[in-house]
């Protein structure tokens, strides 16, 4: 029986496993829920990091090795945290064939090496580096309150507040009101103070996350103000990247880059936008986009242990 290896991409939004075989192929995949342990805790992360991997192996677990990236695993207690929690489902055929790292750190595995820089914009927006020898720094990733600029979760937190400033006259006139008085499912701007303000009624990040397609949306359609904050959040995105590589030593080399989330994979406003001022202000060598954070990983999990097993 072939040994299988796992990557998994566990989001703000979305928990995706994908499990190869010893030749690489895939084998199966699996979507469950979000997994980020500051907005579930460790043990649910855990569970559904889990689920994902056993419905993607077929139910063929312990694998032969796994590589977990995590949104919210961003110091050593979560680290630890998350790995005690996954360690009880036995993942792995031995607990040191299980990796656990950041989800940024994942997309790294796209680009030769795992040496360049990372940037993920999605429900939420980080950007991780990793130099030649071998030192790594992050920006931003500090959560849809304080931080992630660029976010999905930014991006419709600045509609909301663009879209009220224009009804009051406070700020420019746009036509982001309306679509996003439909998507929350609201008939009226008043009734945004009680969905917002009510306890339990308006998870933040996700539920902001979800009006950056409107955004888009209108920006393609002409709209100043969403075209506005969609710039602002390129230049936000760009700034994090830049704030890495200077943070790092690339010894006069051109690092690569690796761009993961929805929206950077599907909104090519956004990544020309920063892939054009990054090549300006830093230079950048391969850029590549990777729309399945989980394949690398699963493929890095099988270069780190195959030989091994």
């Amino acid at each position: 029986m072939s040994r299988l290896y796992g990557g998994v991409d566990g989001g703000g939004t979305k928990t995706i496993a994908i499990v190869v075989d010893e030749q690489g192929r895939e084998v199966g995949r699996c979507r469950v829920g979000e997994s980020n342990c500051n907005m579930v805790g460790y043990p649910e992360a855990a569970s559904r990091i889990a689920e994902a991997l056993h419905t993607a192996s077929g139910g063929a677990l312990p694998l032969a090795g796994a590589c977990i990236g995590a949104a919210g695993v961003d110091n050593p207690a979560d680290l630890a945290g998350l790995r005690e929690a996954l360690l009880v489902f036995g993942l792995t055929t031995r607990a040191e064939k299980l990796w656990l790292g950041n989800d940024a750190e994942i997309i790294l595995m796209a680009l030769e090496s795992g040496v360049g820089l990372g940037l993920i914009s999605g429900t939420g927006a980080i950007a991780f580096g990793r130099d030649p020898g071998g030192n790594a720094a992050r920006a931003s990733g500090w959560g849809w309150l304080i931080g992630d600029e660029g976010s999905g979760a930014d991006i419709g937190r600045q509609a909301l507040q663009a879209a009220v400033r224009g009804l009051d006259g406070r700020g420019p006139a746009t036509s982001l009101l309306p679509p996003l008085l439909a998507t929350l499912k609201l008939s009226s701007p008043t009734q945004l103070i009680g969905l917002l303000y009510t306890p339990g009624q308006f998870p933040p990040t996700a539920s902001l996350a979800s009006l950056a397609p409107v955004v888009i949306k209108e920006a393609r359609a002409g709209d100043k103000v969403a075209l506005d904050i969609l710039k602002r959040s390129a230049l936000n995105l760009s700034s994090s990247v830049e704030a890495v590589y200077n943070a790092l030593e690339f010894k006069g080399s051109a690092p690569g880059l690796a761009m993961s989330g929805g929206l950077l994979i599907n909104e090519p406003l956004l990544h020309r936008k920063i892939t054009a001022r990054l090549r300006r202000k830093i230079g950048l060598g391969q850029v590549s986009l990777v729309p399945e954070p989980a394949v690398p990983a699963a493929l890095y999990a099988l270069k780190r242990f195959g030989a091994k097993s």
